[in-house]
């Protein structure tokens, strides 16, 4: 039986969330309408936001005078919840397995628990300095000061904490072992997704390079 709550996969950005995504999506995982990345020679060229989903959130926090990469975040969506809900589900094809890839997820991590309380998160671990050693080589993102990187990265990390205790069905999957096809890591995730691994997808999707871009 398909379900319809989605994974979430969520993490601050340069965690591997475009490898995890793109190893789903090529295990059959919808993803929806993306685009690739605008650098590819850092990026995995390989469309995982869903842009409609994406546009929702951003929207909703360019309303609330959110502006990207800046703190304090922007509250929950309030009394909108159901239908932005309905809106993000009209995306999603009958009958498919699906996934939402986005740092919003974490923003929004409120929204997402109460609107899809069964949803499943899935958490890419990458240490802190290797984040912003990879922000610092990624050409949108290297101009950020170097405090705000770490500020935004650490309420990220508080997120995931908060939507642990909240009692989410969740997984820690280690970047560094998924970058390297460590199959206890790949097949620890497919367990908990209730999904068979391909291998031949595994060996030609994941390549031990995606994480020195």
């Amino acid at each position: 039986m398909i379900r319809r709550d989605p994974i979430l996969i969520a993490a601050p950005p340069r965690c591997g969330t475009t490898m995890l995504a793109g190893l789903l999506h090529y295990h059959g995982v919808w993803v929806g309408r993306s685009r690739t990345t605008m650098y590819p020679g850092t990026n995995s060229n390989f469309g995982s936001e869903n842009t409609d989903i994406k546009r929702i959130m951003k929207h909703m926090a360019s309303n609330a005078g959110y502006r990207n990469w800046k703190l304090p975040f922007p509250d929950p969506m309030g009394k909108n919840q159901e239908k932005i809900k309905r809106q993000i589900i009209s995306f999603v094809p009958e009958g498919t397995s699906w996934l939402v890839k986005t740092s919003w997820c974490l923003i929004y991590w409120k929204f997402w628990r109460k609107a899809f309380p069964k949803a499943r998160w899935v958490f890419p671990v990458r240490d802190p300095s290797k984040i912003v050693d990879s922000m610092n080589r990624h050409p949108g993102m290297k101009t950020h000061p170097e405090e705000e990187k770490w500020q935004y990265i650490n309420h990220l990390l508080q997120f995931v904490t908060d939507i642990v205790d909240s009692g989410a069905t969740h997984i820690f999957v280690d970047t560094e072992k998924l970058a390297s096809r460590d199959s206890e890591e790949i097949d620890k995730l497919f367990l908990f997704l209730k999904m068979v691994p391909d291998y031949e997808v595994v060996n030609n999707w994941i390549k031990p390079e995606m994480l020195k871009r």
